[in-house]
């Protein structure tokens, strides 16, 4: 992540929320009753690319 992210600082914080998001989003679809049972890994891990895509340089 430090390699592609805009700064070794972004890249942490990233690392920590991606983190927190997982075990959050498991607890709340347990919590859910688990739901789509075959679609939540999917959608865990949307969330996740989009914390990533959050600290990815700009692309012109």
């Amino acid at each position: 992540m430090e390699k592609v992210a805009v700064s070794k600082e972004w890249a942490a914080w990233a690392a920590n929320l991606a983190t927190t998001t997982v075990i959050e989003a498991i607890m709340a679809w347990l919590d859910a009753g688990r739901p789509d049972e075959d679609k939540a890994v999917d959608r865990i891990l949307q969330a996740v690319d989009r914390i990533f895509q959050a600290v990815m340089p700009a692309t012109p």
